[in-house]
């Protein structure tokens, strides 16, 4: 026979108390084994062994009872001389409930009591940074496998604005991970379609909605602001139109100190338009030097009533040949 018990202590032959409650008794559970003969001994056989068979108002043990938990088979029986199993493990003299003895690991017989089941956790996650209207977020998470086998998940994305009702933004896919394995994943989201404040994300394991991140609760909120062309096109029609303005305003500026500057010469040289015209060009002979420029020479032909220098003053201020005979000939 192979028999088994499930122990809170076998040391001292205690019984796991769900075990117990469950099968309503604290004696082991034992199967019966096919054997066979072989030189010098025998071969038992058993495939398919329940650990835990249940019948009507039994139940399976709970996850959160399997802490510290351990199972313990041996092996009991007689041959047709009486003669026991030796080394087969089970009841001792002291009390204690021995698994089978050997130095082989293939012969071990005693079992730490776990939940197989692959359970995840989040260890980092990467957003981008000052999202805008108009792009698309990449989340990327890392994940570890925290359970007991390796297995694969899948994780619902959800975003809450401004307060309101979480809404559903994707699933990543977590491949297999072994025991204790981590890796990244990531998923890139459809583009924020307004401006909000105090945005962040929840992800949780889809199907059973135990959360693993929340954006609020890791200080990961952020805001949408206006896309930045937006921005950079209204700055860049501010800073024309002021370019424009500030451009006018000189303009004009230039041509009021021209003319103000321009009809204050004139106008009190003009009033000594005859004597200088009395005197006609034996004057204009007489003072035109040598080394001057075409332009002044003629200047100074054409207008017999100014000095070089007075001419050389309408000059610097913006005044050419033509226009001094347009303000000569409307005075």
């Amino acid at each position: 026979m192979v028999n088994w018990k499930f122990y809170d202590d076998p040391q001292n032959d205690l019984p796991w108390g769900e075990y117990v409650k469950s099968f309503g008794t604290a004696e082991p559970k034992s199967v019966a084994l096919e054997l066979e003969t072989t030189p010098g001994g025998y071969v038992g056989t058993s495939t398919c062994l329940d650990l835990w068979p249940l019948s009507d108002g039994q139940f399976d043990p709970p996850q959160s009872q399997m802490g510290g938990v351990e199972i313990v088979m041996w092996v009991s029986g007689v041959d047709s001389a009486g003669s026991g199993v030796r080394l087969g493990g089970g009841p001792q003299d002291d009390g204690s409930i021995s698994p089978i003895v050997s130095s082989i690991a293939q012969h071990k017989s005693m079992y730490s009591f776990i939940h197989e089941e692959a359970t995840f956790e989040i260890l980092n996650v990467r957003l981008d940074d000052n999202p805008r209207v108009g792009d698309k977020m990449k989340l990327e998470v890392e994940v570890r496998n925290t359970g007991t086998m390796a297995g694969s998940t899948q994780l619902t994305v959800k975003s809450v604005m401004n307060g309101l009702t979480p809404a559903s933004e994707g699933i990543i896919e977590v491949t297999e991970l072994g025991i204790g394995e981590k890796a990244w994943f990531m998923i890139e989201l459809e583009p924020f379609g307004e401006q909000t404040t105090g945005m962040y994300y929840v992800v949780s394991v889809n199907g059973t909605g135990d959360v693993l991140y929340d954006g609020n609760d890791a200080n990961d909120a952020f805001n949408v602001k206006i896309a930045e062309d937006d921005d950079s096109s209204n700055f860049l029609l501010i800073v024309g139109l002021l370019v424009v303005v500030i451009g006018v305003l000189g303009t004009l500026v230039v041509v009021l100190a021209r003319r103000g500057g321009g009809e204050s010469m004139l106008d009190d040289e003009y009033e000594d338009n005859d004597e200088y015209v009395q005197e006609g060009s034996s004057k204009v002979l007489a003072e035109i030097p040598a080394d001057v420029d075409p332009t002044m020479a003629q200047a100074m032909k054409e207008f017999p009533q100014w000095t070089q220098s007075e001419i050389q003053g309408y000059f610097d201020q913006g005044w050419d040949i033509a226009a001094l005979h347009d303000w000569v000939d409307n005075q």
